[in-house]
């Protein structure tokens, strides 16, 4: 089993809020501790409400 309270996990996140919000209850779920969140610009300038949503 592993000790999830020495577990750091990295998530890289774009535009999708609704993904990310199920991955990130499911860290909540299992009790991870460390969570380092990497987030890349938008590429165009209509994906900045998608991405914002996701960085929130």
């Amino acid at each position: 089993m592993i000790n999830t309270d020495k577990t750091g996990i990295a998530i890289f996140v774009y535009k999708r809020h609704q993904h990310i919000s199920e991955v990130l209850e499911g860290f909540r779920k299992n009790s991870i501790e460390k969570l380092y969140i990497f987030a890349d610009g938008p590429k165009l300038t209509n994906e900045l409400e998608a991405m914002n949503r996701c960085i929130g």
